[in-house]
């Protein structure tokens, strides 16, 4: 579970940086998902994340093709919710799908047109403000480390963020 923590934070920090902190859509393809796949501890925290350090990130969460099944664990995390965020989470299926993704974008399993298939790319690494970023999570010689003590893994890069202020 805290791998899987991290691997979520770590997009986010990722995806603030490559789209300059405009909003993101969360998709949750629930199609074939069971009680089996539901992990409400990981569901909690990721309200968790985004109530209260990244608030200003979200757009949208699309739930695709939620079985009825899992209608129950929807009241007990709504209760979770603030109002306002209730709003945000939109449930759709193959029809009202294009109602928030353009068929072009969409993949061929939800009723689109892409056959993309995931496949990591290492983020692009580059110079900010002279501090250069490395491949395998040093930033000028310094390891990124998490409060547990732990190492960001050697596939995992950072991008130093650097700000100067003058008097």
């Amino acid at each position: 579970m805290e791998v899987l923590k991290k691997f979520f934070i770590y997009w986010l920090e990722r995806l603030e940086r490559e789209e300059n902190g405009e909003w993101i859509t969360v998709f949750f393809d629930m199609c074939d998902t069971g009680m089996k796949n539901m992990d409400m501890e990981l569901i909690q925290y990721m309200i968790n994340l985004f109530k209260n350090y990244y608030p200003w990130i979200l757009n949208y969460i699309i739930v695709f093709e939620m079985p009825w099944l899992l209608s129950a664990m929807w009241k007990i995390i709504k209760t979770w919710l603030p109002p306002k965020s209730i709003e945000k989470i939109k449930f759709v299926d193959k029809k009202s799908l294009k109602e928030f993704v353009s068929p072009d974008q969409a993949l061929k399993g939800w009723g689109g047109l892409d056959d993309y298939e995931y496949q990591f790319e290492a983020e692009l690494t580059h110079t900010q403000a002279g501090v250069k970023t490395i491949p395998n999570g040093d930033v000028d010689g310094k390891k990124v480390h998490f409060a547990d003590g732990s190492v960001l893994p050697p596939s995992i890069t950072t991008t130093a963020k650097t700000t100067s202020t003058t008097t």
